[in-house]
């Protein structure tokens, strides 16, 4: 994690959130995960906010739930700069259901007529 700019700060607060990745190989379960998200154009400050705010991101299956997850709300949002917004103001937006809590309202909203303009506008806004 150091070789990836994180502090000792950071590493001591990413274990005491997620101490069970004290257990895991680096090379087979971070790197993979962290180039994925370098590859999705996070890096520097931003890649370890992301880390950093969400430590779960480590532990969890990567391609099936954390990276649907920022697609689909960099899709809504509209683009990568209020995805990052997103991400420095609410910690938790990788650990909510999509499907139960967060598709419906875009679809609800559709169906009332709404535009994909005005929804993203919202979602920047009041993503909550």
């Amino acid at each position: 994690m150091r070789s990836h700019g994180f502090s000792d700060a950071h590493i001591k607060k990413i274990v005491s959130c997620q101490p069970s990745i004290l257990g895991y190989n680096a090379e087979k379960t971070f790197a993979p995960k962290i180039q994925a998200l370098k590859d999705l154009n996070f890096s520097g400050s931003d890649l370890i906010h992301l880390i950093f705010s969400n430590p779960q991101v480590l532990a969890v299956n990567f391609n099936r739930i954390v990276l649907p997850k920022i697609q689909f709300w960099q899709g809504l949002l509209g683009s990568r700069v209020h995805l990052i917004r997103l991400l420095k103001n609410n910690n938790n937006f990788l650990t909510s259901s999509i499907e139960r809590k967060v598709m419906p309202n875009p679809s609800f909203l559709c169906s009332c007529g709404i535009s994909d303009e005005r929804i993203a506008m919202v979602a920047q806004r009041h993503p909550g």
